[in-house]
């Protein structure tokens, strides 16, 4: 007979940050992600990729996987990362108004300057 143990039985809805708390093998596929990621960067290729699954089914977690994975294996910190979330804000002309200056400010705080950022 099984022993009773509710750390088995509940856990809590909030997304895991690193591999050591993926309970549902999530690490390869975030690892293959960011591998697909990083070629297209070698190649000066975009990449447009999705996730795509119900709530609850781990997106967050995968997203936050692939960029701790990411971020062990750019050391040069070349490129910048801007964690945005379009659900929570609303229509089309919101989520623009929302992401554009948003985005401007993160290249900002990378180093470019605004005559830099305005060719973007």
């Amino acid at each position: 007979m099984t022993e009773y143990n509710s750390k088995n039985l509940l856990s809590a809805d909030v997304p895991i940050e690193k591999s050591d708390e993926d309970s549902f093998a999530f690490t390869t596929q975030a690892k293959v992600i960011s591998d697909h990621i990083l070629e297209s960067f070698k190649l000066a290729a975009s990449l447009v990729f999705g996730i795509n699954g119900p709530w609850g089914s781990g997106k967050t977690s995968m997203i936050n996987l692939t960029l701790d994975y990411l971020k062990q294996q750019n050391d040069t910190e070349e490129h910048i990362v801007l964690k945005f979330s379009p659900w929570i804000i609303g229509n089309h002309e919101s989520i623009l108004a929302k992401f554009l200056p948003t985005l401007e400010e993160k290249i900002r705080m990378n180093g470019l300057d605004r005559k830099q950022t305005e060719t973007l």
